[in-house]
């Protein structure tokens, strides 16, 4: 079982708050198989973090967009569910979740643009593989107050959920929690992407093609996208090998979660570590560039904890996370 260390106490008020909705947290706990002292966690971190996000969004006084920026596998998606519990629980704010990963084009749309302009378009993740017009009006629609439905993508099947299938948002919200991998990123300079990085640049992006129409769709319309974020909160994973491995953790549980009977695109290890490298670049690029911007970072150690944290307030303690 995974101890948490907590190194700082919780003011009691706090402690009042938390055990108001405990039942809640450990519920969500057990839904996410977590080890029940992720609340620590949920103490230490997140609660601090819901209330200065709250106190932001009273400053700003309109629907915030909040983005949760993390590495794969670095626990973005678990953090994102306790933070929106929190805030709607403790801070009273209605909050909407919506993750980058299901704005994906289907497979069949990545296919022409593999087709038209490279082939390593084709797999999902990297700038030019999202529907950034769709994230866009959602977006825009949600902080707006309209009725929204919010769109899904299947990754065991590699490919977008019908739109029949998609949850609707009906109510006006406080809150947009936006988590994705490179949230928040800027492009490279020209420079930068002249050498490649990795064996996958190397052999099957030789001209430079791929990275640089990537990097073009970050510099343009992505922008766009993030230019709506309001508050960004960072967790910045140590290096590329830890990521592979809590990748990899993802993959087995995605694969223990389908049932095997079924085709699907869950990847196997050579598979895994093919595609991680397509996200090598921006990952070692943001790790690099985005915590001077984030408002609030978490700096993760490779056993999945966190170390310490900048721009937290009365949160500055040790903790694990887990996706």
């Amino acid at each position: 079982m995974q101890i948490f260390h907590v190194g700082a106490d919780i003011d009691m008020d706090r402690r009042m708050k938390i055990s108001d909705i405990r039942d809640d947290i450990s519920q969500l706990i057990e839904q996410q198989q977590l080890p029940q002292d992720y609340w620590q966690l949920v103490e230490s971190y997140i609660e601090p973090l819901s209330r200065q996000i709250a106190r932001e969004h009273q400053k700003l006084n309109k629907t915030m967009v909040v983005a949760i920026n993390g590495g794969q596998g670095s626990g973005k998606s678990t953090f994102s569910l306790f933070l929106k519990l929190l805030l709607q629980s403790s801070q009273q704010c209605s909050v909407v979740a919506v993750s980058q990963d299901d704005f994906y084009l289907g497979k069949s749309q990545r296919q022409q643009i593999a087709k038209d302009i490279h082939p390593l378009l084709a797999t999902r993740g990297v700038p030019g593989t999202h529907d950034v017009a769709l994230a866009l009006q959602t977006l825009k629609d949600l902080i707006e107050g309209k009725a929204v439905p919010l769109p899904q993508f299947d990754k065991a099947l590699d490919d977008g959920v019908p739109v029949n299938q998609w949850p609707l948002q009906q109510e006006p919200v406080d809150i947009i929690l936006l988590e994705g991998w490179c949230v928040g990123a800027l492009p490279q300079s020209f420079e930068q992407l002249k050498q490649p990085i990795n064996e996958l640049e190397k052999n099957e992006d030789s001209l430079s093609l791929w990275r640089g129409y990537v990097n073009q769709c970050l510099a343009e319309n992505y922008q766009q996208w993030f230019g709506l974020i309001d508050y960004l909160v960072m967790l910045k994973v140590p290096d590329m090998a830890s990521v592979y491995q809590w990748r990899s953790l993802q993959e087995k549980k995605l694969q223990q979660n389908y049932c095997s009977d079924q085709p699907n695109d869950i990847m196997d290890q050579q598979h895994l570590m093919r595609f991680i490298q397509h996200f090598e670049r921006l990952t070692l690029h943001q790790l690099h560039t985005l915590p001077e911007r984030a408002d609030v970072v978490f700096y993760l150690n490779q056993q999945h904890g966190i170390d310490s944290a900048s721009g937290l307030v009365n949160g500055l303690v040790n903790g694990l996370v887990d996706e």
